[in-house]
């Protein structure tokens, strides 16, 4: 092979490698920003869409309990029903850091990465297409950390992604203490008594 065909095949081959950034999951490098880092054919950055997403995010309830689980899941307009790629976190309200960990799916198309803490993030395996109605099951810290809000980013394709979407707002629950047991043993005594009259 001579040295102008072997210095073309390794352009090719840096090309592709530049063009398909993150085929198979979001780096940890982009867990603060959220941003894929996917670069077009002449090598420069693909800016983020600005316009209104097809897809959200959606946590089930509107609390979690520290050590608790919550239903996340990836949702897409009907004209717009899949994604090819996807970064999900949890955050408190205001913080950029990860905050939980995401139990590992079964599917084969999602995989836990670490951006603080082993799990904290959620990412896709593949550039291939998913489906409207992905869930994910996140367990919160067991120390609450106050408000709570899902960050997604979704790559449609390569070269159109939205980043951040937010979900609904989970307030932590308060946890049961030593001071509210005394108060629940009433209410118990007292319910007990009023329902035997």
């Amino acid at each position: 092979m001579s040295s102008g065909a072997l210095f073309a095949a390794l352009w090719i081959l840096a090309f592709c490698g530049l063009r398909d950034a993150f085929p198979s999951g979001a780096s940890p490098k982009a867990c603060v920003q959220m941003v894929p880092g996917h670069v077009s054919g002449e090598g420069n950055p693909i800016i983020p869409q600005e316009s209104a997403s097809p897809y959200s995010i959606v946590a089930d309830g509107s609390e979690y309990n520290p050590g608790g689980m919550v239903r996340v899941t990836i949702t897409a307009d009907p004209t717009t029903a899949t994604f090819q790629g996807f970064l999900l976190q949890a955050r408190a309200i205001g913080r950029t850091d990860p905050v939980g960990t995401f139990l590992a799916g079964s599917d084969g198309a999602s995989k836990l990465i670490t951006c603080n803490a082993t799990g904290d993030a959620v990412t896709h395996t593949a550039a291939t297409e998913k489906q409207s109605g992905m869930s994910f099951m996140w367990q919160a810290p067991t120390a609450g950390v106050g408000d709570i809000k899902f960050l997604l980013t979704v790559a449609q394709d390569h070269d159109v992604f939205w980043v951040r979407m937010e979900s609904n707002t989970l307030t932590a629950s308060a946890p049961v203490t030593a001071l509210s047991i005394p108060l629940l043993v009433i209410l118990l005594v007292v319910t007990m008594a009023t329902a035997q009259d």
